[in-house]
């Protein structure tokens, strides 16, 4: 097996044949969208290599798919490119540094997630600017990062690494240490990445619910509060009206931890609008929905279409026999929970609403809170130094 397994590695720079084109396999899925959303995506897609490949997911995992590879298999995210990376809050109300985009997570090889994740880098980087030599630099010193943060793992117990974590602080003192070593453009580097890590924390502090129900949400006549229509990207839609999200949430509480459960009955369903989201996900259904308890309180939730992972349906990636074909959310839920440090107290999911596009089934739904302390760093403003630091 150990030879076997070395023998890969020695070949995993090779390409494959290409089993299938870009343009066919976008065009597959477009045809599963919204239709009225397919031209956003299309183009948000446009705008630059960086978003082409932001929401070329299942083109990568094709392509993967018939190029050499490890063998061996890890829970994947999916989708690890820069732009899934970010801060988020934990249920402590520290601010936390993981990946957070898990849509497409499944059992594939390791190698998958980290060759999205430095391909990410390297158009990144040429996207501001850097020289083809410079970006496969940049890519090269986040693949050295990576092998000495699975070499630290790898001398931890497995309870040490279960309770691994990193938050903002965490992250700040790490680059901080690095730069005291270190020579004086690397220096110049650490300190640098650990300022826009303090600026990220600052920002992502203010994207609460609180402030985001000033953005979304009007006082109606009743004194009620409703969600505002911003279209194309934020709108009511007659698939979703409240009484289908009121079933739907109902269905949802069962997911949660008893704790969260406890507090969320307490609340009601009072509007949801379809919320157009990311790049990748433009034209599945994502939706916000506006709560209020008996005391006023009113909480966003979002919900967001789960459809079969892009690892599988076109990355072909075999699963474990001990891996259930579970309800597509349930999938989404299981994997953040596993592979987030610290995840979402009310994380969970739901199947039901038909899709009035294709069919009539059942749609799966995972959902979580909005804007919860999340943020990160714009990769479009960033210089190649501020960008190979980041990465």
């Amino acid at each position: 097996m150990a030879t076997k397994a070395i023998s890969a590695l020695r070949n995993i720079g090779e390409w494959g044949q290409r089993p299938r084109g870009a343009e066919e396999i976008l065009d597959e899925q477009d045809a599963t969208r919204i239709p009225s959303l397919v031209g956003v995506r299309q183009e948000r897609m446009a705008e630059s290599p960086f978003a082409f490949y932001r929401g070329a997911a299942a083109v990568m995992a094709s392509d993967l798919s018939a190029a050499p590879y490890s063998g061996t298999a890890v829970l994947s995210c999916g989708d690890a490119h820069l732009a899934n990376f970010g801060l988020f809050g934990t249920p402590e109300r520290h601010v936390a540094f993981d990946v957070n985009d898990f849509d497409e997570a499944a059992p594939a090889p390791w190698d998958w997630d980290i060759k999205r994740l430095l391909t990410s880098v390297h158009l990144a980087a040429r996207a501001s600017g850097a020289t083809v030599d410079d970006a496969w630099d940049a890519s090269r010193r986040a693949a050295r990062a990576y092998r000495k943060a699975l070499r630290r793992f790898a001398g931890m117990t497995s309870i040490e690494r279960f309770y691994a974590s990193v938050d903002t602080g965490d992250l700040q003192e790490l680059l901080l240490s690095k730069a005291s070593a270190a020579g004086k453009k690397a220096k110049r580097r650490a300190a640098e990445a650990a300022r826009l890590v303090g600026q990220a924390e600052r920002s992502a502090r203010k994207h609460t619910s609180d402030r985001a129900l000033k953005r979304f949400a009007v006082v109606d006549e009743a004194g009620g509060a409703r969600l505002v229509d911003q279209p194309p990207l934020t709108q009511h839609v007659e698939a979703m009206g409240v009484g289908d999200a009121r079933g739907l949430f109902r269905a949802y509480l069962g997911t949660l931890d008893p704790d969260a459960r406890a507090l969320l009955s307490g609340f009601e369903v009072q509007d949801v609008v379809l919320r157009v989201v990311g790049v990748g996900s433009v034209g599945t259904r994502c939706y916000i929905a506006l709560l209020r308890d008996g005391q006023g309180t009113e909480l966003l939730l979002q919900f967001k279409q789960a459809q079969e992972s892009m690892l599988l349906s076109y990355g072909g990636a075999k699963q474990p026999a001990r891996v259930r074909r579970e309800e597509q959310g349930h999938r989404v839920v299981d994997a953040q929970r596993v592979l987030q440090a610290h995840s979402d107290r009310f994380l969970g999911y739901a199947r039901g609403a038909a899709d009035e596009h294709f069919g009539g089934a059942k749609v799966d739904h995972y959902w979580r809170q909005f804007r919860d302390m999340k943020g990160g760093v714009d990769l479009s403003t960033l210089n190649l130094g501020e960008l190979a630091a980041l990465a």
